[in-house]
């Protein structure tokens, strides 16, 4: 199987069960996520840290201003994602969400 690697300028959208985000993924070291609606809505570009965990696999974690921890794993090869956040309330949250390409695809995709 072809890798896949991190799709750093792309834009997508991932559907939650509570919430749409748009992540703006300008690099492995940042990212820019928007939650138009809901319970969670807001904007807020963060530092993260990428682990490559296997082909199109990866681990991605942040935390937010308000002090909320995020760790990601993003499946391109599945277009799926898990989340697990701890909200600065101290509540947690596990979270399994569809992506959706928007634009900037970036290498999304291997080259066949």
């Amino acid at each position: 199987m072809p890798s896949i690697d991190y799709p750093e300028g792309a834009v997508v959208e991932v559907a939650y069960p509570l919430f749409m985000a748009s992540l703006h993924i300008a690099s492995r070291q940042r990212l820019r996520f928007v939650i138009a609606e809901g319970p969670f809505a807001r904007e807020e570009e963060v530092a993260t840290e990428v682990v490559d965990l296997a082909p199109g696999i990866f681990a991605v974690s942040w935390q937010e201003a308000d002090g909320a921890t995020v760790v990601n794993v993003h499946d391109w090869n599945s277009d799926t994602v898990q989340g697990f956040v701890t909200l600065a309330n101290g509540s947690f949250l596990r979270m399994a969400g569809r992506i959706a390409r928007r634009a900037g695809d970036g290498s999304l995709r291997p080259e066949q």
